[in-house]
């Protein structure tokens, strides 16, 4: 099988691959080199057969590439020697290419782009993103895909659950890796994940103080790491508080839910509601808790529903202080902590950033936390 060419480094140049000449690609992926410290400033470069058997290219074309690079300042020939790397400015703001696998294709897909957009707009790196669409086929086939064009690392939201830890535990082993709001058992790679284990404390010890402690919380019974700090933490503060307040929790479908409505479709919503009205008429809660508002909308939209909520606190969680996602009409009232999805994304990207220029691994986990809204 022929091995494809500048598979080992990024071969999309900032220009248009259909625009950008193999000459320029070689360059592109020389200076990427340099910024990464794979070359360093007075390393001698390879010889040009050595690039060309690396690159699966001819000589002339690398000699030309070269050539470009010694008009810019990036590379010096000297005579009977070969070609030293010298510091460059211009290097340092070649991008990286890094690829991020995400499971979404719905309007949340399009708050993630806006994150991750704002998140490189003060770097030089770029991003190519792709949906798994939750199936665990094809998080392999795009993660394949990405590295297979060459990317320079991966931020992963996985799919959930643990399907594809033997495929993923081989993939971080051949670049740099960062996974994004959950974890895989059995993966050794660094996280960026909302400190959910917390939020589940803070919400539970909140509602005890304000003597609203009997909560029934509506949560999907997806094994993911993040559904399941969230209830490991309530459950844990409920204990530690010894009886002043108490979590019951009820299992549905909250993300197929909003994505069926999203079709308009609500037959799941409506069988929700027939399991969850009971409970809230039975007297024994007086809080409400979903990881997301517009599970509520859905759920509770006609005004006979709503009246059910009228002397519930309604807690949720929102994107920012003082634009709650609960856009009920009617007065009920509301607890929110705001989700830092942007600062997730800034954080996932920083630490991607630094482990492919250093070439350095790590398996440490960022906690992004929670904060109580104010309004």
């Amino acid at each position: 099988m022929e091995r494809p060419q500048i598979v080992m480094d990024n071969p999309i140049a900032p220009e248009s691959c259909a625009r950008t000449t193999k000459v320029a690609q070689v360059a592109y992926v020389i200076k990427q080199r340099i910024k990464r410290g794979v070359y360093s400033p007075g390393d001698q470069l390879p010889s040009i057969r050595s690039l060309g058997l690396d690159l699966n290219l001819t000589s002339p074309t690398i000699q030309r590439a070269v050539k470009q690079l010694e008009a810019e300042g990036v590379l010096e020939s000297q005579h009977g020697v070969g070609v030293r790397v010298l510091e460059s400015a211009d290097c340092r703001a070649t991008p990286l290419i890094f690829g991020f696998v995400q499971p979404y294709i719905n309007r949340f897909s399009l708050n993630l782009h806006q994150y991750l957009e704002d998140a490189l707009d003060s770097r030089s790196n770029l991003c190519v993103v792709k949906s798994t669409r939750k199936d665990a086929e094809r998080e392999r086939q795009q993660i394949e895909k990405l590295i297979n064009c060459g990317v320079n690392g991966l931020l992963i939201w996985p799919v959930g659950g643990d399907t594809n830890a033997e495929f993923l535990r081989d993939v971080v082993r051949r670049l740099p890796v960062v996974f994004v709001d959950c974890t895989v058992t059995g993966v050794h790679a660094p996280s960026v994940v909302l400190a959910y284990r917390d939020l589940g404390r803070q919400i539970v010890r909140r509602l005890a103080k304000i003597g609203r402690g009997r909560l029934l919380t509506v949560c999907d019974p997806v094994n993911i790491s993040t559904f399941n700090e969230l209830r490991a933490g309530m459950r844990d503060e409920a204990d530690r508080l010894e009886g002043k307040c108490s979590v019951t929790f009820v299992d549905q479908p909250v993300i197929q839910i909003i994505e069926q409505s999203y079709e308009r479709e609500f037959e799941l919503a409506d069988r929700c509601y027939e399991t969850v009205a009971p409970l809230l008429r039975s007297g024994q809660f007086d809080a409400i808790f979903s990881p997301s508002g517009e599970f509520f909308d859905i759920v509770f939209a006609q005004g006979s529903r709503m009246e059910i909520l009228r002397n519930l606190l309604r807690v949720g969680l929102t994107e920012r202080e003082g634009q709650s996602q609960w856009r009920s009409p009617y007065e009920v009232d509301v607890e929110e902590w705001i989700i830092d999805n942007p600062k997730m994304m800034l954080l996932a990207l920083d630490l991607l950033q630094d482990m492919t220029l250093r070439r350095t691994t790590t398996a440490r986990s960022i906690r992004v936390p929670f904060t109580r809204a104010r309004g």
